[in-house]
């Protein structure tokens, strides 16, 4: 009987320590607790999905049966935008700088609607680009783009300031401490009520005390005022999936821009500053970064997300 228990108390020890250990691992792969500007090269992981309950109180991902059918991502299903010689100008395409490949998805305020997203109407965390494009196709909306739009914690929920249809869903964060996130500046994305998207410093936008329709915090800045980020080392050898956007100075052109392969900060940056000519640009986040994109059938899956930017 106590050679029984003994080995039922040791079960039960392993098995909390696998799953702490697990939690650990999930908690760094979503990558807000990181700071990666010298660590030493690492693989990608694999993308695989986090379990649903990762705290007692974490809320349940939405599932929709788009979750279990395969996406059609014909061409025909994008609105695709017409350049001045009046051709089909799809909004994402695939680019190399430097030997880094990219892609690219670039958007008019003028002609295009972006906004962010977090829960559906039920109150449920989306966390997936299936469940977006299905809770679209509630109203009829068609999804043309979507990418993850800043860090977020356990629980999926932002850790910055985040606003949705003028609503100050969360505070903006101030504070400072250890990963990507608190490498200061950071900064905010946000689409305004005049049509028009900004990138700004974090202390800069509280000091103007801007009201968007929709914000979304993150860190670090890539680009401010023309200026890569002080703290980035042109021959840093920590490389990973990035994925970031810049704005124009005019406010109505916007680039989305997800690294196709691993990447250092100083090269991120240098492609919002060099090849898109963006004088303010800021990292969404690292390794979980997924885009959705039809004109390109791209579709990517794995680690559920927080807030998504999309357009329709």
């Amino acid at each position: 009987m106590l050679k029984a228990f003994s080995i039922a108390l040791c079960a039960i020890f392993l098995v909390s320590a696998v799953s702490a250990a697990s939690l650990q691992e999930n908690a760094n792969t979503l990558g807000f607790y990181q700071s990666d500007l010298q660590k030493p090269n690492m693989p990608i992981p694999p993308i695989v999905p986090l379990p649903n309950v990762l705290t007692p109180d974490a809320p349940k991902l939405k599932r929709s049966n788009a979750d279990k059918t395969k996406v059609n991502l014909s061409q025909s299903d994008a609105r695709i935008s017409l350049d001045k010689n009046g051709k089909a100008e799809p909004p994402c395409k695939d680019i190399t700088e430097k030997n880094n490949n990219y892609t690219v998805c670039k958007f008019d305020l003028g002609k295009d609607k972006l906004r962010l997203f977090h829960r559906g109407r039920d109150g449920e965390i989306l966390g997936s680009f299936a469940a977006l494009e299905a809770e679209l196709l509630k109203t009829d909306q068609t999804l043309r783009f979507a990418m993850n739009a800043g860090m977020y914690d356990r629980d999926f929920k932002p850790i910055g300031l985040y606003i949705e249809k003028g609503k100050e869903i969360k505070k903006i964060n101030h504070r400072d401490g250890y990963g990507n996130f608190h490498l200061k500046p950071n900064g905010v994305f946000y689409l305004g009520k005049d049509g028009k998207a900004g990138v700004m410093e974090t202390g800069r936008y509280s000091r103007l005390s801007l009201a968007p329709d929709y914000a979304t915090q993150s860190g670090p800045m890539l680009v401010i005022d023309g200026a890569l980020h002080p703290k980035f080392i042109e021959k840093s050898t920590s490389k990973k999936r990035r994925n970031g956007v810049g704005v124009s100075e005019d406010g109505k052109t916007l680039w989305f821009v997800i690294s196709n392969g691993r990447v250092n900060f100083y090269d991120f940056g240098s492609l919002f500053r060099d090849r898109l000519k963006t004088k303010q640009a800021l990292f969404l986040d690292g390794t979980i970064s997924k885009l959705y994109a039809p004109n390109l059938s791209r579709h990517d899956k794995g680690i559920p997300l927080g807030p998504m930017v999309g357009a329709l």
